[in-house]
């Protein structure tokens, strides 16, 4: 079978059961034709089972419970996005709304990801047409840069299939897009409705028989149903094609301008307040994406073809997110209490430019620093906890509690495919070869700012007053560059495919693939731990001695201003005491990584009778660490008695917003396997039904070193087992699918984990390896103890997998002209991230203690004693987000052949759910010492409340819109 033909057929939108259904009467003919008898043939449409076109299997022909979407399918669901679409439509497949956008969920399939959050592991890999869009990066997915009306064909390849290369450990979604040849004809696509929602989709193919064309057009803008969460998204997508001979080629572009706001998680009292509510904000992505792809295939017979592709893809991702301090929390008394700085900064003559005043007695604005014109605060410490009792209210006016992040990852990716391919009668073969090359730049820089009444992140001016941060804040005047990272890649590798037929009812299949990976990372990471607070300018009122590289050294005896001609010009200028440059120290590091993997397959399929296909593979797969885990992994390299990624001159990693250096982290390996069967019931009903089991070994994740210090760890071996099973058909005039999956993500390996707000983690201050008085869980860990720790052991379930799983649809057809379709989506708990040892429970709190050497602390007690360091905070809240389920109506009625209106109500029943979640801790909390800001921020600490943080799901939803479709 040529590359032609089997992308022909591939693109068709007629399911195959429309092959068996009996044939049209025919025509009366004259008596001496002779009459044939009509025979009813079951079609069996190819499958490209690799990146590339070229070879193509039948359905029976692949030892996997493979899972496909056509265009046509696409076009009925009325799905926004990839995500939605197969949540609703797939098997073993789940959607977590942890960014509050549904254009960038977390999608998971048997219990691996693929989503847009850097720093969640991932384990699918996607293609387009050949070209991988994991970006390299985090091996993230983002969703936004695939326009759904310029797709053809969805396939979801269960499994470690080696075909697909790196990080297939779960399985692998294969898209395919239009083409002038595929897809003739126009369609348009309106909506407007909820929210401010207005979507408009054009697609156009066509062709002569020699040159076709096809363009796509989407535009999308909405409010958002929360809080400043308006989103727009502009995807353009444009092929051409030409046949010439035994050879045609193809030319593709595609340009996304997208600007994204999706504001998080929400503490759980917020949400059942108002589920429109938002933590803080803003949280925007800018994404943008100018990608070219050159395709060529050479059908030399009808059994024998090539295929080659190269492409270019240019990603830019902007992010600007603005969140609360949470280090607020570590906020001392004394450093950070009021200092004794005056509402009325001195100015002085410096008309010698020698950067002191010419007259230290003679302000050229006095009266001014004096007692009298002090802070009414000054002395008082900003957060209230931070004294003995902890019942102090803290200070609002000039305290931080605002943190802006502001991220630019840029990413260029070239590479190139070529494809051997052989579609015999008994043997269907490809060899190929690949080699994916990305150079990638990412900047993280953070600063302290305050957040308005709607928790609006905004930067302020200096001072002592409201809506002002004390001067002493470094940080809240100066952005701090937390990393900056540079580095290149190179993906090469070797692959086969051989399916062997020695009997019609059974094959055989083989695959296997080489790669050889390099990695190359220039890092440059902050070192100090500190929070941002702790950029202080020295204390005003103390002496402080500055040297000045010009004019020699001399005595600062206060926060001033020096000004070279006139008080109000505008030469005056702050000198303030310089900051301790340690807190802005960064550790440059260079890092070069291989990695090798080979990686097979085996399948087999046995037809007991045509309607009947068993089939059973196994696989091994392999990831390499991406370049933020290997740039965020920990150095467990011997320093003493510790190690290195505990020393205070390491670099440090509070992901998802900064990296580190450089030590290596080995290949996740995957080992897969599947049985299953499928096959069709005399009534014409589909079915299907497998299960499943990958274990991987060395698997990542993000563990604690110390309180302050987090990176990625292997932490051993992990499991995804389940079942799955599906039924569709139809009855009259109403048609149904009914998936079901069970899924079983576990730890199978014990390893400890930062999460300071699980209700079983260690709260033993004396339990770290720096503390004074250590105590025996101190040893734990490498030496650096379990403060604010879980333990997870082997059997623990992962966070945020749903064990059971089940979509349902129903269509049915009142008159040729009225339809009506309804989807229910239902999901079962799962437990919460920061749960992964699922122990946390509402009972118990957060308070801390510590072993105390001091007499008149332990009394009689022997020493040294527990002491209590901490006031509590109250576990409220169980460790798993609830089940839940919607139902979404898609009402569709055609006025004639060509032009569709149709009403789509998304969450029917105006359910109220959430779904996922992860643990934190809430500063808007209601007070009983605290002071309360404008923006609801408690400045006691010792009142924040431990609490869930969920992803809300939206409410009911009503859209308008009409569908029109032409042919050419």
């Amino acid at each position: 079978m040529s590359a032609v033909a089997i992308v022909s057929a591939f693109a068709q939108d007629t399911d195959a059961g429309a092959a068996s259904q009996p044939a049209a009467p025919a025509t009366p003919a004259a008596a001496k034709e002779p009459e044939i008898d009509t025979v009813n043939v079951r079609g069996r449409r190819p499958t490209e089972v690799g990146p590339m076109p070229g070879l193509g299997l039948t359905e029976d022909e692949i030892p996997a419970n493979i899972q496909s979407i056509t265009a046509k399918e696409l076009r009925e669901s009325g799905a926004l996005s990839l995500t939605d679409l197969m949540n609703s439509q797939m098997q073993s497949v789940t959607v977590n709304d942890y960014q509050g956008n549904p254009f960038q969920m977390d999608l998971q399939y048997r219990g691996f990801t693929a989503g847009p959050q850097i720093g969640t592991p991932q384990g699918l890999s996607v293609f387009l047409d050949g070209i991988r869009v994991n970006e390299a990066f985090g091996d993230t997915v983002n969703w936004d840069l695939i326009p759904m009306n310029a797709i053809s064909r969805l396939d979801v390849f269960p499994g470690s299939n080696p075909v697909f290369g790196l990080n297939t450990l779960g399985g692998a979604l294969s898209l395919r897009t239009k083409t002038g040849f595929s897809d003739p004809g126009i369609e348009a696509r309106a909506l407007g409705g909820a929210w401010g929602r207005k979507q408009l989709q054009l697609s156009a193919g066509g062709n002569n028989g020699t040159i076709g064309g096809f363009i796509a057009i989407h535009g999308f803008e909405e409010d958002g149903w929360r809080d400043n969460s308006p989103s727009n998204v502009r995807q353009t997508f444009g092929r051409f094609d030409l046949m010439a001979g035994i050879a045609s080629f193809g030319l593709s572009v595609l340009k996304v301008d997208n600007d994204l706001v999706g504001n998080g998680t929400v503490p759980i009292e917020d949400f059942r307040a108002r589920p429109e509510t938002i933590f803080t904000s803003p949280d925007e992505t800018k994404n943008e994406l100018l990608q070219y792809q050159l395709s060529a295939a050479f059908d030399f017979t009808n059994e024998f073809n090539v295929t080659a592709m190269t492409y270019r893809r240019r990603s830019e991702r902007g992010g600007t997110g603005g969140d609360a301090y949470e280090d607020f929390d570590d906020m001392d008394q004394s450093r950070d209490r009021v200092t004794n700085n005056f509402n009325v900064l001195c100015k002085y003559a410096d008309t010698d430019n020698d950067f002191a005043p010419d007259d230290w007695n003679a302000p050229l604005n006095a009266p001014c620093g004096e007692a009298s014109g002090r802070t009414p605060n000054y002395g008082q410490p900003r957060n209230g906890a931070s004294v003995i009792g902890a019942s102090e209210p803290g200070v609002v006016d000039g305290t931080p509690i605002g943190l802006r992040n502001r991220t630019e990852l840029n990413q260029i990716t070239r590479g190139g495919a070529l494809q051997f391919n052989w579609n015999l009668e008994r043997h269907k073969f490809m060899f190929g070869a690949a080699v994916d090359t990305t150079h990638t730049s990412y900047l993280n820089a953070q600063q302290l700012g305050l957040l308005d009444s709607s928790r609006n992140f905004y930067r302020a001016s200096e001072g002592w007053g409201a809506g002002q941060i004390d001067p002493i804040y470094y940080a809240a005047q100066n952005e701090i560059i937390m990393n900056d990272f540079d580095g290149s890649s190179r993906n090469r590798s070797l692959y086969f495919s051989e399916t062997w037929s020695p009997r019609e009812n059974l094959h055989l299949s083989m695959s296997g693939r080489f790669n050889l990976y390099d990695v190359s990372n220039a890092l440059n990471g902050r070192a100090s731990s500190a929070g941002l607070h702790e950029f202080r300018n020295a204390v005003a009122g103390s002496n402080v001695f500055h040297s000045d590289p010009v004019n020699g050294s001399f005595t600062l005896r206060d926060a001033i201003e020096v000004c070279s001609s006139g008080m109000d010009d505008e030469t005056c200028e702050r000198k303030r005491f310089d900051y301790d440059a340690n807190q802005l120290y960064r550790v440059a590091t260079k890092e070069k990584h291989k990695y090798r993997s080979f990686n097979p397959s085996f399948g087999v399929n046995w037809l007991p009778d045509e309607n009947t296909n068993i089939f059973a593979n196994w696989s091994r797969g392999a990831r390499a660490p991406s370049s933020i885990e290997l740039g965020c992994a920990v150095d467990r390299t011997p320093i003493g008695n510790t190690f290195r990624s505990a020393l205070t001159s390491y670099p440090v990693c509070n992901l998802p917003n900064t990296l580190s250096a450089d030590p290596y982290l080995p290949q996740i390996r995957s080992k897969s396997g599947e049985i299953g069967a499928r096959g069709l019931l005399p009534n014409g009903f589909k079915w299907n039904a497998a299960v499943f089991r990958t274990d991987l070994s060395d698997d990542v994740y993000l563990v604690g070193v110390t309180p302050s210090r987090s990176y990625f760890d292997t932490i051993g071996d992990t499991r995804r087992q389940g079942m799955e099973m599906g039924l569709s058909g139809s009855v009259g005039k109403l048609d149904f699918r009914v998936n079901y999956a069970y899924t079983d993500a576990t730890f199978q390996s014990d390893f400890y984990l930062l999460s300071p707000h699980n209700s079983s983690a260690n709260f033993d201050q004396s339990a770290q390896g720096t503390a004074n008085i250590k105590s025996p869980e101190a040893a734990l860990n490498s030496g650096q103890g379990i403060y604010q720790m879980i333990r997870v052991q082997p059997g623990d379930k992962m966070p945020g997998v749903s064990p059971h799983n089940l979509n349902v649809t129903l269509g049915y057809k009142v008159t040729d002209a009225l339809s009506f379709r309804l989807t229910a989506i239902a999901h079962s708990s799962a437990f919460l991230r920061g749960n992964e040892n699922n122990e946390h429970d509402a009972e118990g709190s957060d308070q801390e203690i510590r072993l105390s050497n001091s007499a008149a602390a332990c009394g009689a007690q022997p020493r040294p004693c527990y002491v209590e360091a901490t006031v509590g905070r109250p576990f409220r809240y169980s460790g798993k987000s609830p089940g839940y389920a919607v139902l979404n109506l898609l009402i569709n009625y055609k006025f004639d052949k060509h032009l569709t209106g149709f009403v789509q109500i998304n969450n029917l029943l105006d359910k109220t759910y959430y779904s996922a979640g992860r643990l934190g801790i809430t500063p808007f909390a209601p007070s009983t010492f605290g002071a309360i800001g404008d923006s609801g921020w408690n400045y006691n600490s010792s009142e924040w409340l431990n609490s869930t943080f969920v992803a809300p799901g939206a409410p009911r939803a009503i859209w308008f819109g009409l569908s029109l479709a032409l042919d050419i």
